[in-house]
C-alpha cells in the first residue's frame, strides 16, 4: 500500500436529497472522520431538492471518513480513492 494519510476503500456511495439539515450545511463539501461511518437518512427525493453525494470511506488507519459533496464522484464501492479538499478523487 502506498503512503496516503488521506487514502482509503469506498464502502458505500449514496445519492441524498439536499434538504432540510443537508440544505444549511453551506460548506458543503465537508468530510467528518470517526470511528465508525455514521447513519444517514435519506430525504423525499420526490419534492424536487437538489441531490449531493455522499460517499462513506474505510482510510487505510481504520478510520472511517464521511465526505459529502455536491459533484457526482464517480467512484463505486471497493475502489481506492483519496480525500483533498474535501472532495473525493479516484487513486
Amino acid at each position: 500500500m502506498d503512503d496516503c494519510a488521506t487514502c482509503g476503500t469506498v464502502r458505500s456511495v449514496q445519492t441524498l436529497a439536499m434538504s432540510g439539515d443537508l440544505r444549511a450545511m453551506r460548506g458543503i463539501p465537508a468530510a467528518d472522520i470517526g470511528p465508525a461511518p455514521a447513519a444517514s437518512q435519506a430525504s423525499d427525493a420526490a419534492r424536487g431538492d437538489p441531490s449531493v453525494w455522499q460517499v462513506v470511506i474505510e482510510r487505510d488507519d481504520k478510520l472511517y471518513a464521511t465526505v459529502t459533496q455536491r459533484e457526482d464522484p464517480q467512484v463505486h464501492e471497493g475502489e481506492r480513492v483519496e480525500v483533498r479538499g474535501g472532495r473525493v478523487f479516484l487513486r
